[in-house]
């Protein structure tokens, strides 16, 4: 039973954790989004409003604080929750899509986390060099 009650808690924090990971990869690729359309608009007339659309979406700390989160989540340092993504990925889907350990759901998975980690860090560095 204690099985049972502690698989249910696994799957409740995991879900847990891939809401705070929503907004940060939201945050991310928002901006991220914004940024190529800057710069596709770059000798555009009106090249001033994609890049304060942009500048915008980065304002403060926005950029800063979902990477990282991103990468505290990465190390196992994420939230309250201690969301441990590279633990929760080894450890299959909450939803039994895959199971523990699958290689290429692992890999596929945290490449992923990685790839929008750097893509923070390009939105973050052209946050502050536009």
């Amino acid at each position: 039973m204690s099985e049972f009650f502690s698989r249910v808690i696994d799957a409740t924090v995991q879900v847990a954790c891939l809401k705070e990971l929503n907004k940060s990869e939201s945050k991310i690729k928002e901006a991220f989004d914004k940024l190529t359309k800057f710069h596709s608009n770059i000798k555009a007339d009106n090249s001033e409003i994609y890049k304060a659309r942009f500048m915008k979406e980065c304002s403060g700390t926005k950029c800063a604080d979902a990477i990282r989160e991103i990468y505290d989540a990465l190390l196992g340092k994420g939230t309250f929750l201690d969301c441990d993504f590279l633990n929760h990925i080894y450890e299959g889907d909450a939803t039994g899509t895959y199971e523990m350990g699958v290689r290429d759901q692992v890999v596929s998975k945290s490449a992923y986390l990685e790839t929008l980690a750097v893509m923070g860090i390009i939105v973050e560095s052209a946050s502050y060099t536009i």
